[in-house]
């Protein structure tokens, strides 16, 4: 019994006892395709591997200390509006009271408030400003991503969120309302990039806000631990410079590192 060879040269023939099949060329082949395959999925899951790993590094959460001051004006020259809801109440998660443990975010003692002097000079009668708000708490703040509204603090006639996220320094939006009687209302909308360890002014016609942003743990000079925490009627001892000229009486800022717009 014969078996040719191979089909380019059919009059070449060789004989053998038993039928021989060439099956070397197709598990190489087999090999080929399938190695291949194996390879460039085990290549696109170390790829996909990487970038999982590469985007939970970027969203790591950062825990930040938040102090906010709001403030009415008396002699504002806003127009007030329909009293309507805020929408980002609708989805926004509460601020934990103080002593909840290690739940974000919660409130800050008031021996941990850094804008103690600016609150006081808000609050003291002839300044023209009616305080409606000061509060302070801790939260994590993710990079490149917005974190969830914060509802703001409850206060009479003032209500509102916050959100915040890292993007080459902290980044927040704030949207408030205030209700002076219940016939009138304001609203205004802040988002401002801010710089660690420094006070903010947003200003509106109606409505005024200090804002504070600590990094919390690491070495940050700007965080008080609550151990050396100032007392209420203390200021923080940082340097000084004098406050813009639209700024609230007695407002005194650290200083900017650059020319920074207030």
């Amino acid at each position: 019994m014969w078996t040719p060879c191979c089909r380019p040269f059919p009059a070449r023939r060789i004989e053998f006892t038993e039928p021989v099949v060439f099956t070397a060329p197709m598990r190489f082949f087999h090999w080929i395709r399938h190695g291949a395959a194996r390879r460039g999925a085990r290549g696109a899951a170390l790829c996909f591997a990487a970038l999982a790993a590469l985007g939970n590094s970027a969203a790591a959460a950062a825990p930040y200390g938040v102090e906010l001051v709001v403030f009415a004006r008396e002699d504002g020259e806003a127009v007030p509006e329909e009293p309507a809801r805020l929408a980002c109440l609708e989805r926004a998660q509460p601020i934990a009271a103080e002593g909840t443990g290690g739940e974000l975010p919660h409130a800050l003692p008031a021996a941990r408030h850094l804008l103690v002097k600016e609150a006081q000079a808000i609050r003291r009668r002839g300044s023209g400003f009616q305080l409606l708000l000061h509060a302070a708490w801790e939260q994590d703040i993710v990079e490149g991503k917005a974190a969830p509204w914060l509802r703001l603090p409850p206060a009479a006639g003032v209500e509102g969120c916050l959100r915040a996220r890292l993007k080459k320094g902290p980044e927040i939006e704030i949207v408030l309302s205030y209700l002076p009687n219940p016939a009138d209302q304001y609203r205004t909308q802040f988002k401002r990039q801010l710089r660690p360890g420094e006070v903010s002014y947003l200003d509106d016609p109606a409505i005024g806000v200090l804002v504070r942003v600590d990094p919390l743990g690491g070495e940050n000079p700007a965080v008080i631990p609550a151990a050396s925490a100032p007392s209420a009627g203390a200021s923080p001892s940082a340097p000084v410079t004098p406050a813009p000229a639209d700024a609230p009486p007695g407002i005194i800022p650290p200083p900017p590192k650059k020319p920074f717009r207030w």
